[in-house]
């Protein structure tokens, strides 16, 4: 008789937010991967439609309830903890992985026989909870912790974060495995030509250059520094910067910085794009540069280095652990260590061609075939134990 291993993933207002896309080619790559084993993927929402165009129905089960019309800080915690434990209860299965939010409450009773595994993306509301809200500090401190010790076992996406696990949680190193993520299709091949224009009306069509930023524009993310640095370096005077990513929380002091530096005019907030757009601005972007004050994995530095993209990033560990020696680093906290490293790059072609060359190359080591390869082995360790 066929296994039967369900993969929990939760889905944001927006589709392409971080650790739901994460789930969901995780969940696609086990399908491909593993075709003795039956995977149902259980969801909050329904799927988007470029996701779920290949997973057939039967292997979905999607149920958002009562929560659809709550904000995601509440929306989420709440099926996590009320629905999710009533779906698993229903189905027959050999294991359950969690790749989403943390339950503060056990998923399934303590008696049942059903094997438990957990995707845990960072501990960073943990390190750094000045980034956070109250209560989202509150409660993924918590619920982290404790989903450390109720889960059979944990999967971390970098050693950075098991690291930081151990440490801070005091999670069991022997419960760990490290399994780095992988890239979205749209990021290894060429995008369409229609994506490529589109690409251009989000910039404007003056050919002008421009740097680029992606993600959540949030605390953590240093978008100040970025601001800071991209006026000091000068590059305002002949470059665009495009910021690419939704608006998540204590955000009010960028749009005021960007008009108080006088950038308004060379500042372009896009919003979320598609993967295939998303890929044409790395294509064409002068430099990617992600000075971020804390990561678990980094998806944009090799989503950046897949494209071709020159990189400018932070040197924090879980940012070294994916760029390996191709990014410039910088120290996130410092202007004029951000202004300089944009100059450095932008001003030098040979410098852009060897980093684009080596960064293809980096890329490369990491794939969600091989992702899905490292989850499987844990999942049939945790099954046959």
């Amino acid at each position: 008789m066929a296994r039967r291993i369900a993969v929990g993933v939760e889905y944001l207002r927006d589709y392409r937010a971080g650790i739901a896309r994460v789930g969901t080619d995780l969940f696609k790559a086990l399908m491909a991967a593993d075709k003795q084993t039956e995977y149902i993927l259980v969801a909050n929402r329904e799927m988007p439609p470029e996701y779920g165009s290949d997973i057939q129905p039967a292997k979905q089960i999607q149920q958002g309830g009562y929560y659809q019309g709550l904000p995601d800080f509440i929306a989420i915690p709440f099926w996590v903890q009320f629905q999710l434990p009533r779906i698993l209860s229903q189905l027959e299965i050999d294991l359950y992985l969690h790749t989403g939010t943390p339950p503060l409450l056990p998923v399934l009773p303590p008696w049942s026989k059903i094997k438990k595994i957990i995707f845990l993306h960072d501990v960073i509301n943990v390190k750094s909870p000045r980034f956070f809200k109250p209560i989202t500090f509150v409660h993924g401190s918590v619920a982290k912790w404790l989903a450390l010790r109720s889960f059979d076992h944990i999967l971390c996406n970098s050693v950075a974060t098991k690291n930081d696990a151990v440490r801070l949680l005091q999670a069991n190193p022997e419960k760990i495995t490290v399994v780095h993520l992988g890239l979205a299709e749209a990021f290894q091949k060429l995008p369409s030509t229609e994506a490529v224009h589109r690409a251009r009306t989000i910039v404007g069509n003056d050919g002008r250059p421009f740097v680029l930023f992606v993600g959540t524009i949030e605390p953590r993310k240093n978008l100040e520094g970025l601001l800071h640095g991209f006026k000091l370096s000068g590059l305002n005077d002949n470059h665009r910067l495009v910021v690419v990513g939704a608006t998540g929380w204590m955000t009010s002091n960028i749009f005021k910085l960007t008009r108080k530096l006088d950038l308004a005019q060379v500042v372009v907030f896009s919003g979320f794009v598609s993967d295939e757009e998303l890929s044409a601005l790395y294509r064409s972007a002068a430099l990617f540069c992600y000075p971020t004050f804390d990561e678990g994995f980094g998806l944009p530095v090799l989503e950046a280095m897949a494209c071709g993209c020159p990189v400018v990033t932070s040197g924090i560990p879980a940012i070294r652990e994916v760029g390996g020696e191709v990014p410039i680093y910088i120290d996130p906290k410092s202007i004029q260590s951000i202004a300089s490293a944009l100059r450095e790059v932008a001003e030098n072609r040979h410098s852009r061609e060897n980093m684009a060359r080596r960064g293809i190359e980096r890329a490369r080591k990491f794939s969600w075939d091989r992702a899905a390869l490292d989850v499987f082995k844990v999942m049939d360790t945790i099954i046959q134990h």
